[in-house]
């Protein structure tokens, strides 16, 4: 490991065992980012493809603190949805790696000799620089199968890998008839008109019942369901007049577009900011060295390094130094988590 790496981690373990922001340990969040994961770039994602043109795209905020100021968000992720594709990934990646594009046309001729570049990192967001696992991940879905594709932090490239799974995965229940409650503020209510019929896409046929509830959300009047899915309670809030069955990572089958979903704990909360309509082709790379991993490990790593990310680096040979000015294998306190997806099943 570079020595530029361990001088990073060096400057970044105070941080942690002194809380964020004046907060204790105890009280940090590391799905919010607060366990200082530190990223990998994603230049060897290897070719891209154009595999379909989205006709709308969806803009939700992630565990925002203000839905007006996108850098209190842990990500933006965006649902472009095409005739045979549907790809949700993170905005705030896609900005800063064409930003990142920018920059090294000048900063090649300024530094010849450098050994390496400047890495892409989102220039919005909470904690931008950090890696967290929704953020780093891109799903496509085609038909009734869902791929996920896993980027994972610095020091874990090798376990780079992707997940097949049947869709929609969720038996919603749903609730009826609506009470309307006041649009949320600061988001962009600009042309959310009725979607072309042409986008509805055919699911299984939903299982529930009945109840009563509805929200009003980016103008769209929604109508409440709710389920139990890998270990947990979620609410969902969609818009039946526009007829997409999608929804946010891979939330989906209910018959309109899922507009907000968060789970009963209010750990993770996903709501529709924006949108936007119009012809863009929907990318797919190659992913290239990303080996087909099982749901259970893919957990389990991504609960390891939430919750030790400095003590799994230092197992593998980190070093950092200490206060007397010694390397010493790297080491932080564990950090509370608590996953999206608590089970496989």
């Amino acid at each position: 490991m570079k020595r530029t790496t361990l001088f990073i981690l060096a400057l970044i373990l105070p941080s942690l065992l002194g809380g964020v922001g004046g907060r204790p340990c105890a009280e940090t969040r590391a799905q919010n980012k607060e366990a200082a994961i530190l990223i990998m770039s994603r230049n060897r994602l290897g070719k891209a493809t154009v595999v379909d043109t989205s006709d709308v795209r969806i803009y939700y905020a992630l565990n925002a603190d203000t839905l007006s100021n996108q850098d209190t968000y842990v990500d933006l992720r965006v649902l472009e949805v095409g005739s045979k594709v549907t790809k949700c990934s993170s905005e705030f990646i896609r900005e800063g790696e064409a930003h990142q594009k920018e920059v090294l046309k000048t900063w090649r001729v300024a530094h010849p000799h450098a050994d390496g570049v400047p890495r892409a990192c989102p220039i919005h967001g909470k904690r931008s620089d950090y890696w967290n696992e929704i953020q780093y991940t891109d799903i496509y879905i085609e038909g009734q199968i869902a791929t996920e594709y896993h980027t994972m932090p610095h020091g874990f490239q090798g376990e780079n890998g992707y997940l097949v799974s049947q869709y929609p995965m969720q038996k919603w229940k749903l609730e009826d008839p609506p009470l309307t409650l006041p649009c949320r503020e600061g988001v962009d209510t600009s042309d959310n008109s009725n979607l072309s019929s042409g986008q509805t896409h055919s699911t299984p046929s939903l299982q529930g019942r009945v109840r009563g509830g509805s929200d009003l959300i980016l103008g769209h009047k929604c109508q409440k369901a709710t389920c139990r899915w890998r270990g947990r309670e979620f609410v969902a809030w969609f818009a039946t007049d526009i007829p997409i069955r999608r929804g946010p990572w891979l939330f989906g089958g209910l018959p309109g577009l899922i507009l907000k979903v968060y789970d009963k704990d209010h750990h993770y909360t996903f709501e529709a900011v924006s949108i936007r309509r119009g012809k863009q082709p929907i990318i797919r790379y190659a992913y290239e060295g990303y080996r087909k991993a099982s749901r259970d490990r893919y957990l389990k790593l991504n609960r390891q390094l939430n919750e030790e990310y400095m003590n799994t680096i230092g197992r593998m040979g980190g070093m950092m130094k200490n206060a007397a000015g010694e390397w010493v294998p790297s080491s932080g306190p564990k950090i509370p988590y608590e996953p999206l997806e608590l089970s496989p099943l």
